[in-house]
């Protein structure tokens, strides 16, 4: 295998990269192996976990503009962020759903790098609304992201309404995000009041 990898670091006119069935005890030397003038690079994962220190080589990487990932469970999503070439990122994955820590690094993440390359923030694995507003609280600041899609899950008819709300104070103060989708199968039941409120204002 490492000799396919070193084949495949030999190929600069190389732009997009598709791994499938890939296993953690590979990735290291992969991602050690891409080409410098890759532009996208999509992985699915069929054992183990994708580390860490693999999600920092991606982020250093200085070309990549578009990764496209799908783990077998959360990553810690916040590490690609710092990438000063990254303008789309997005996490597949509907049998597990993002841990809260990891959503909080992503927040800090952006609300550390306001100005950074990202554009497009698509991640399909649910998240609690805990996890939502921590993610919208770091993007009302945030200057490149155009557009998010994300799967928010709400437990109470309370947390769909603070959900909206969370949504709705994030449009008034974020010009730049135009695109915003709520991926869940749920229906969020909001309030008529918060509705014709909070989120009509928004608009």
């Amino acid at each position: 295998m490492m000799y396919l990898f070193e084949a495949i670091r030999c190929l600069p006119q190389l732009k997009s990269l598709i791994v499938v069935n890939a296993h953690e005890a590979m990735l290291p030397a992969l991602v050690e192996n891409l080409p410098n003038n890759l532009r996208q690079f999509k992985l699915h994962m069929v054992q183990g976990d994708i580390p860490s220190i693999c999600l920092d080589a991606l982020a250093s990487h200085p070309n990549l503009r578009k990764i496209d990932l799908e783990p077998e469970q959360s990553i810690d999503i916040g590490r690609l962020v710092s990438s000063v070439s990254i303008q789309c990122i997005k996490i597949r994955g509907v049998i597990f759903s993002m841990d809260e820590t990891h959503m909080e690094g992503l927040a800090d993440a952006l609300s550390c790098n306001p100005g950074s390359s990202l554009k497009s923030l698509d991640m399909e694995p649910s998240m609690e609304f805990s996890s939502w507003k921590h993610l919208a609280d770091a993007l009302r600041f945030h200057t490149r992201l155009e557009s998010l899609e994300v799967s928010v899950v709400t437990n109470t008819f309370d947390e769909a309404d603070a959900a909206a709300i969370v949504l709705a104070e994030l449009l008034q103060v974020n010009t730049t995000l135009t695109h915003i989708v709520n991926k869940t199968n749920d229906t969020l039941n909001v309030a008529e009041e918060t509705v014709n409120g909070p989120v009509l204002d928004a608009l």
